[in-house]
């Protein structure tokens, strides 16, 4: 499958299964979680998203221990994440 771009803000997100988005790992470019209830960014389930290219999670409920953030070895085109309006 080929999604170049997915959008998951406003739904009450809570946790992100580390396999959600195994099968777009080498199309998603930008992907929205954007006004959920995440308290952490969900590390594992971007690892492998070698097309990245921007992550927005913000107004979300991520605190500096939901920060930790692992090197981005499997996202090397990565070059944003959106981290305005958390606690």
């Amino acid at each position: 499958m080929n999604v170049f771009r997915l959008s998951l803000g406003y739904n009450r997100i809570r946790t992100v299964d580390p396999a959600a988005f195994s099968s777009l790992d080498s199309s998603l470019k930008y992907l929205n979680l954007e006004n959920n209830q995440l308290m952490r960014i969900p590390w594992e389930a971007i690892q492998n998203l070698s097309a990245l290219i921007h992550l927005y999670v913000g107004s979300n409920l991520i605190q500096d221990e939901g920060l930790s953030m692992p090197l981005l070895d499997g996202n090397p085109n990565t070059t944003s994440i959106n981290l305005t309006c958390n606690l």
